[in-house]
């Protein structure tokens, strides 16, 4: 392969790296289950409802994370779900699980 044509290949390379994102886009759909049997137990989430009632936290709505995304980037979110914690602790989600939420977080944008 000539200098040149290596070059404009690995030239080629570098922008497909450097405009792909960094995480997979998740699917907003794939997080229904999840949401359901997990999430609305502590928070409001737009079309669920608990099956069990509501627990004493202080958990944000996630119409109020969706609708700020300078408080509650994905970046943020990702790293907040990539670690278990109170009252979360008892699930561990898989970074395909985080994904699909964040996308669910982000359909619920400007509704």
């Amino acid at each position: 392969m000539g200098r040149k044509r290596a070059t404009t290949l690995l030239g080629a390379l570098l922008a497909a790296t450097v405009a792909s994102p960094a995480y997979p886009a998740g699917n907003p759909d794939a997080a229904r289950p999840i949401i359901s049997e997990n999430c609305v137990s502590c928070h409001d989430v737009p079309g669920f409802k608990p099956k069990y009632g509501k627990a004493e936290v202080n958990a944000p709505d996630f119409q109020t994370i969706a609708d700020q995304p300078e408080t509650y980037s994905a970046d943020q979110i990702r790293q907040f779900l990539q670690h278990p914690h109170y009252p979360m602790a008892k699930f561990v989600l898989s970074s395909s699980d985080i994904e699909n939420i964040i996308a669910f977080i982000q359909s619920l944008r400007h509704q």
